[in-house]
């Protein structure tokens, strides 16, 4: 299983994981889980933060899982401040702008 951790606060990872788990790609190719975060030892200040542990099952679906991800998390950082780890990507979304007007099948799924 390859796992994606995203951090941020509590409302908005709460809307992300809603709207992941409204796709029936997402319900049947993943699992989740849900971390509190010390609140001292996080740069993003005194927000009530968690971490959210995706599981995606290696195989088929996991390239449509990982671009529901994605964009997820794009639509997520429009609404707040975000870190992910284990996405592929080594550049934050926020930071490449093109790829806000992309359709969703052309959203790179990373490895």
């Amino acid at each position: 299983m390859a796992q994606v951790r995203i951090t941020g606060e509590v409302p908005n990872l709460r809307m992300l994981l809603d709207d992941l788990n409204s796709s029936q790609e997402f319900s049947i190719g993943a699992s989740t889980s849900i971390i509190r975060v010390e609140q001292d030892s996080h740069r993003l200040g005194n927000a009530e933060l968690v971490t959210l542990i995706i599981e995606v099952g290696v195989g088929v679906a996991s390239s449509a899982v990982y671009d529901l991800i994605k964009l997820a998390v794009l639509s997520a950082r429009r609404r707040g401040t975000l870190t992910t780890e284990g996405l592929g990507a080594t550049q934050s979304l926020e930071q490449r702008p093109e790829e806000e007007t992309a359709e969703p099948d052309a959203v790179d799924s990373g490895a």
